[in-house]
């Protein structure tokens, strides 16, 4: 007997075959076949999988959603604000568009632009990474964006080099009355000693339900240096499942946020390996959620190599019925000998319904090494309130200060500075009597 999950799978195998029609690589096609063979043998997962047991996916394996193509419009009022001095490439539906083609000068040698245009060059390093680093094998999610890889945002920076203005990747998922899902895929090769700042960001999708299923692999050579910022505005009709996966050189300094100030499902796999001795790398993550938002980090830091150095910092601030959910794990492999890790989870609830779940773990398989992890959930403290109040402060402007304290942690590093700014204002304006401090400085 045929069951809805088959028809929506037969819907996805369809079009596939379309798209492959018009594909001419055999190795493309060959890696996007396989890519779904692995999705079908996975399927969609459910809450009796350890790793998603508090996370529903709704309706969303049972929707035969859409696929968007290359003739959707980026909508005007739709992309965020511009950083100072950036250079921007707009994606709508996870397809690099002709009006919204790289806007802003780039330093000679280094790469923005589209796969789609890119891969008919096939330079060796775009070969050698993409796809390479996405857990295809495990995660149903980031094989089906595989077996779509039909363009994308791809960025190279040569050894050695350097890129002054901040990169700015934004996707636009589509608006419109009918579900839809998209599939931006992201490329980040940074080559030996070579430096980058680049923020990556996912608005739109007002209207119907909609999925976006996003997939960046981030690559950094030896002695790389990498500041990368991924923001999630998108509108709550989105059900938003981001994949990250972080390749780290030797002596190598990565450091990565992800802020989530929209969307009505979100869950980030955030996946760093620190494959070479040296490496290190920073996870930061934010959440602010009302509402019935549902908000799901799921990390994985892998210490392979001695001398790694990783810290992981989450915190949720929770208001109405929403719930955040924390599962993050930190291994260090046989010989990783002086690794320092050190994992932190902190939820803050401003109401009685809101919820939280935690699962920090440590997997250890050296015997010299600093790892520690830690978990709290609490509400606001009511003698940092009276404190405040004490001088001078109104109640509300109180809270609302502690609030914002508690978010800020996660932020501080944020650069560049413009977007920084961005983000706490729009921090403030999502936390109840936030715009008593919006003019603080």
């Amino acid at each position: 007997m045929t069951t809805q999950l088959d028809s929506v799978a037969a819907h996805y195998a369809a079009e596939l075959d379309a798209r492959l029609a018009r594909v001419r690589d055999p190795e493309r096609i060959r890696l996007r076949r396989a890519a779904f063979e692995r999705f079908e043998a996975l399927g969609f997962p459910t809450t009796r999988a350890e790793d998603w047991r508090h996370t529903p996916l709704g309706p969303l394996p049972r929707t035969a959603y859409a696929l968007t193509n290359a003739s959707v419009l980026v909508q005007a009022g739709v992309a965020p604000p511009p950083l100072e001095g950036e250079v921007r490439l707009t994606l709508g539906g996870g397809y690099v568009t002709a009006p919204a083609r790289v806007r802003g000068d780039l330093p000679t040698g280094v790469v923005l632009g589209s796969l789609a245009e890119l891969s008919a060059a096939a330079p060796d390093w775009l070969s050698a990474h993409l796809a390479r680093h996405a857990d295809v094998r495990a995660d149903a999610f980031a094989a089906l964006n595989t077996a779509f890889l039909d363009d994308g945002a791809v960025v190279y920076v040569p050894r050695g080099g350097a890129c002054a203005a901040p990169l700015h990747i934004v996707h636009v998922a589509p608006d419109g009355p009918t579900p839809a899902v998209s599939f931006p895929r992201t490329l980040i090769v940074v080559e030996a000693g070579a430096t980058l700042d680049i923020v990556e960001q996912f608005v739109g999708g007002a209207g119907a339900e909609h999925c976006t299923n996003a997939v960046t692999e981030l690559v950094a050579g030896p002695a790389a240096r990498v500041r990368y910022a991924r923001l999630v505005r998108e509108a709550k009709t989105v059900h938003h499942i981001g994949a990250l996966h972080v390749a780290l050189g030797r002596d190598t300094q990565v450091s990565a946020h992800v802020v989530t100030l929209g969307g009505g499902l979100v869950r980030h796999n955030l996946t760093a390996v620190l494959a070479e001795p040296g490496a290190d790398c920073a996870l930061y993550g934010l959440h602010v959620s009302r509402g019935t938002q549902h908000v799901d980090h799921h990390l994985r830091v892998e210490h392979a190599a001695p001398h790694g150095t990783s810290r992981e910092l989450i915190r949720g601030i929770l208001d109405d019925r929403a719930h955040g959910v924390f599962t993050g794990r930190i291994i260090v492999r046989p010989g990783a000998q002086r690794t320092d890790a050190k994992q932190t989870h902190k939820s803050l609830l401003l109401s009685g319904t809101a919820q939280a779940d935690s699962r920090p773990q440590l997997e250890i398989y050296a015997d010299d090494v600093k790892c520690t992890h830690g978990a709290t959930v609490g509400q606001v403290d009511e003698e940092g309130v009276f404190y405040l109040r004490s001088r001078g402060l109104p109640a509300d402007a109180a809270r609302s200060l502690l609030v914002y304290a508690f978010a800020e942690e996660s932020v501080a590093s944020l650069v560049p500075a413009d977007l920084h700014d961005q983000v706490r204002a729009e921090v403030l304006a999502r936390l109840p009597h936030g715009e008593l401090l919006r003019d603080a400085p």
